[in-house]
């Protein structure tokens, strides 16, 4: 087995179905699909089930015995998987036909000592009949270098990890997910192996499709358990800046500042101990974002520069 498929599925309804689809289509056929039932009810059971009966592939399903969540569930799935390279992938998200073909070839071709394969994320809304989409092309402005790729994602992520393609090693060799989160789990994961000297590699001639929708999850993504995991991946990445890499502590302070300005907007105190945590770590910090919003906030202040942004928007 080449290539193990691992999903994460707490109640998916009917759009794991999609995914499915997207699965079997594939041009490269030497791989098998982990789907991880993190506690789902019985109709989300049946259609596993259904899956594993009519797919023309290799389908393991494997039943959490509570609602273990993302991380751990994704552990789970790499203690199983065969395959000597891993694609997650989130239960209601697709992949193009070649998606698997692409990527497989250009990861053979690599000379690099670490490294990993990434497509593109074109993101898609789906309403009614009509789709919009709208790729993720930022990673174009990134140099093809570990340490510059590590500095882009820490504020601004121009990739995905369901659109990446991993040597299961590499992901041993950190230990895996952090068992103990319940968000951020994935960009903690890719900066702990860009930490570890992985470097990202595009592969443009597919993309990740990945459904924005208002449906949940998992859980409630403004709940204060994932604020508090947002603001732990961020002191985990402070220790390594602090022993390795201090020129990215800016970075991190303008995560911590991009962090507690949605945190305000969900009327979510800690956004002040995200701010503080920001100053703390890099005092001057330039604020992210553009320059008139910047100019805004430097006069009038951080509440009225997002009162601004939120008067534009609407």
């Amino acid at each position: 087995m080449k290539v193990s498929i691992i999903t994460p599925a707490f109640n998916p309804g009917k759009l794991i179905l999609e995914t499915f689809i997207s699965i079997q289509n594939q041009t490269f056929k030497d791989f098998e699909w982990i789907i991880i039932d993190d506690c789902s009810d019985e109709m989300n059971k049946a259609l596993f089930q259904q899956i594993k009966t009519v797919a023309g592939f290799s389908v393991i399903v494997i039943s959490n015995p509570i609602n273990f969540r993302q991380a751990r569930s994704k552990n789970i799935g790499l203690q199983h998987a065969k395959g000597k390279y891993i694609k997650f992938l989130d239960a209601d998200d697709l992949l193009d036909i070649d998606h698997l073909e692409n990527q497989y070839n250009a990861i053979q071709e690599l000379t690099y000592d670490k490294f990993a394969i990434f497509s593109p994320t074109l993101n898609f809304w789906q309403r009614g009949d009509k789709r919009e989409e709208l790729l993720n092309t930022s990673y174009k402005k990134v140099n093809n270098n570990n340490f510059d790729q590590l500095k882009q994602f820490i504020v601004f992520p121009f990739f995905h990890h369901c659109g990446c393609l991993f040597l299961k090693q590499d992901i041993i060799d950190i230990n895996g997910f952090d068992d103990l989160m319940t968000t951020d789990e994935d960009g903690d994961l890719i900066i702990r192996l860009m930490l570890n000297g992985l470097l990202f590699i595009p592969q443009e001639d597919s993309v990740y499709l990945y459904r924005h929708h208002n449906q949940k999850r998992v859980s409630v993504n403004d709940s204060d358990e994932k604020w508090k995991d947002r603001l732990n991946v961020c002191k985990k990445m402070e220790v390594h800046f602090i022993n390795k890499f201090s020129p990215l502590k800016e970075q991190l302070a303008q995560r911590l500042d991009l962090l507690a300005i949605e945190a305000y907007r969900l009327n979510n105190p800690i956004y002040i101990d995200f701010l503080g945590k920001a100053k703390q770590l890099y005092p001057n910090y330039k604020f992210p974002g553009n320059k008139l919003q910047n100019l805004i906030r430097n006069f009038f202040g951080f509440k009225f520069m997002i009162l601004i942004k939120s008067i534009i928007k609407s």
